[in-house]
């Protein structure tokens, strides 16, 4: 985004060129683009915890105060509720106080503090951080499709940045930045990420932007060799991770995003051949990689029977305590699905798929706008992770689908909302969906 284009977005998230509306938004552009950094830590906390925190907090006080109108969707604010109801019950039958020391992995590169917190009231402060506080803060700009623009934007870039870092430590055997930690992992990239597993599942969320970013309309020569160059590197950095889900799930995105394209520009009877295609290439090519990658027979053995080992004391967890779960602080499962039933059981996974199933509903329902289309495709993507990894709290996981969801409800003239938006505000959105 050039110099004046963001000046003009500062402009018009600015009711009466108000300051502190333009400092929210300048803090949600760097929580945004921090956010897939969980490798850059202070004090134990990720960067962009202390945007995200400040975020919150004036969007909260410019709400109260009345200088903007910040929404408050019942799906921000119900699932924390939920949790909440869930600790107390934690510490009233299971003796589980918020606060716990538990055994868990540190890192070996870098001696972040607090790695062996635990308990239920770290769970409730990520889930606010990733879900609660970016959406209610984002919310304060719901009447400007060009700042919420700008916000996803920022987040792309920060992924741009961690995956060319990645690429570039890796090949060349550059030493850690400063205030970087993550494990020891020779032969695999991790980045400014705390994992390679991190690495690869903010990589594959942004291959639909990426995407669009190369193939969506009126898209200048700049903005679609940044995309295209993009997209490679996405590609290349998701190699380089060792991550299985990182290469099935990222594989499935890039098709899915060039389908949506397809579909978009109206040439949607090219879908089913390039799905067919696909197909075949993966059944053609994928074996070869991976036989260069931890997908290969015998190379991560010890991490799969791990992970046998938790989907089963997950899967047993749940089965004894069906209806609300062992505890917040259980985390066995291993997907996101099997570690929701087992800490919170049926409650917490109704309240959870409820809330993110009613956000992408809604961006799902104005896909008829290109960037909505693939920001509904980059939630399809979070819920496959879903599936394989236990990615849940990350704070970058999110801002696609929450962008798309007030994005859905302000008016845009073009098909491109870089282009040109409403000169009046958006209508209010009804969040009652």
């Amino acid at each position: 985004m050039s110099r004046p284009q963001l000046a003009y977005v500062l402009q018009d998230s600015t009711a009466a060129h108000d300051r502190p509306n333009r400092l929210l938004l300048l803090l949600l552009l760097a929580a945004a683009m921090t956010s897939p950094w969980t490798g850059v830590r202070i004090a134990g906390l990720n960067l962009a915890d202390f945007f995200l925190v400040a975020s919150l907090a004036l969007a909260l006080l410019l709400g109260l105060t009345r200088r903007v109108a910040v929404p408050m969707p019942w799906q921000f604010v119900v699932l924390p509720v939920v949790v909440l109801v869930l600790m107390g019950r934690d510490a009233v039958f299971f003796d589980r106080l918020p606060f716990q020391t538990l055994e868990a992995a540190q890192f070996t590169t870098g001696d972040a503090l607090g790695e062996t917190v635990g308990g239920s009231a770290t769970f409730l402060v990520r889930l606010v951080l990733c879900w609660t506080a970016v959406g209610l803060s984002v919310g304060a700009f719901h009447r400007f499709p060009r700042a919420l623009v700008s916000i996803i934007a920022a987040w792309l870039l920060g992924i741009a940045i961690g995956v060319s870092w990645s690429i570039l430590q890796f090949t060349f055997a550059l030493p850690d930045l400063p205030f970087v930690f993550h494990i020891d992992s020779a032969a695999r990239a991790v980045g400014l990420t705390n994992h390679p597993n991190s690495l690869a599942e903010t990589i594959g969320v942004g291959l639909p932007l990426a995407v669009f970013l190369a193939l969506g309309p009126r898209a200048g020569l700049v903005r679609r060799a940044g995309g295209c160059a993009l997209v490679v590197l996405s590609m290349w950095g998701l190699f380089l991770t060792g991550s299985r889900a990182g290469l099935a799930v990222g594989f499935f995105a890039l098709v899915l995003s060039v389908i949506i394209r397809l579909i978009w520009s109206g040439r949607g009877a090219w879908g089913l051949p390039l799905g067919l295609l696909s197909i075949v290439g993966a059944v053609l090519w994928l074996p070869s990689v991976w036989a260069t990658t931890r997908f290969s027979q015998g190379v991560a053995e010890a991490s799969d029977s791990a992970r046998v080992q938790a989907l089963t004391e997950g899967l047993g967890i749940f089965l004894r305590h069906p209806l609300g779960g062992a505890g917040l602080s259980t985390w066995l499962g291993e997907m996101v699905p099997l570690i929701l039933l087992s800490g919170g059981g049926v409650i917490l996974f109704a309240a959870f798929y409820s809330s993110l199933g009613s956000v992408f509903r809604r961006v799902w329902r104005a896909r008829g706008q290109e960037l909505n289309a693939h920001l509904a495709g980059a939630g399809l993507v979070v819920l496959a992770f879903g599936l394989l990894n236990n990615g849940l709290v990350e704070r970058y996981l999110y801002w696609p689908l929450i962008v798309g969801f007030y994005l859905a409800s302000a008016r845009l003239r073009s098909s491109d909302p870089l282009e040109t938006v409403e000169s009046e505000p958006a209508r209010t959105p009804n969040h009652s969906e």
